[in-house]
């Protein structure tokens, strides 16, 4: 936790990681998006 305590101590280390933090959210939806994807054949024969 220290590691992380002097990096956040650092100036401007937050804008970079709020500038961040959209783009790995959405990075990580694409990824849960085609994990989760109905597939359409086994959808339509029930």
């Amino acid at each position: 936790m220290n590691r992380y305590r002097q990096l956040f101590a650092l100036p401007n280390v937050w804008i970079l990681v709020l500038a961040a933090f959209p783009a790995r959210v959405a990075y990580g939806m694409v990824g849960l998006a085609l994990f989760l994807r109905p597939n359409r054949r086994r959808a339509l024969s029930h």
